[in-house]
């Protein structure tokens, strides 16, 4: 198209005005990539503020949208789905879950950090031991995991930033965001199901 006889490149595939909840549903499970990127455009700012003005940081919000996106795609999936409310209302919820289970984990682990500041020489031998169990659970799982995700973790191991790892394993930036956060979804659900960890939770609940 050109504008005022300059050349203006304009892609015509990309929706310019707003998505009815229909649409974006039927994008999800299509995976239309304008659609998700409508999404990130248009929502993943107010997710930024919700974290930012709870505890949090840019890093986390990047990693909760994702990780958002990821549980809206799993619940669109599921047969009979029916959206009983706007689509951007359930991505915040599901956002908004998961970063208060986020921070009562934080709090718990700082509570235990605490608690670690008056244990005997015997609970350190314990706590060796735990560590040691939950290592084993946590590499068995690792090494389940296909070629591509271990190389995205081992990238992230030597704590380089993303960019960088991006630019190593020739992914875009936002590929990489992407994979990384179903490959955690894929490590997670391993370790969930490990043997000795299920022994683990199951001591737990007694």
């Amino acid at each position: 198209m050109q504008v005022a006889g300059e050349n203006v490149d304009v892609d015509l595939s990309v929706k310019a005005s707003e998505y009815t909840d229909s649409e974006l549903v039927d994008g999800i499970r299509c995976r239309d990539e304008h659609v998700f990127k409508h999404l990130q455009t248009r929502y993943k700012h107010g997710i930024r503020l919700m974290v930012c003005m709870n505890g949090g940081n840019a890093d986390d919000a990047e990693d909760l949208f994702c990780d958002g996106l990821v549980r809206l795609m799993e619940i669109v999936d599921r047969h009979g789905f029916k959206l009983t409310c706007k689509l951007p209302s359930l991505l915040y919820a599901i956002c908004e879950k998961k970063w208060k289970l986020i921070l009562l984990k934080r709090r718990t682990a700082a509570r235990y950090h605490r608690r670690k500041l008056d244990t005997t020489p015997e609970d350190d031998f314990i706590d060796v031991i735990d560590k040691s169990l939950y290592s084993m659970i946590f590499w068995e799982s690792f090494n389940k995991l296909n070629d591509d995700c271990k190389r995205i973790f081992r990238s992230y191991f030597k704590e380089l930033y993303s960019k960088e790892i991006a630019e190593i394993l020739n992914y875009s930036y936002g590929y990489l965001r992407k994979r990384k956060c179903l490959c955690h979804k894929s490590l997670v659900r391993m370790v969930n199901v490990h043997p000795e960890y299920r022994k683990i939770k199951a001591t737990e609940i007694l």
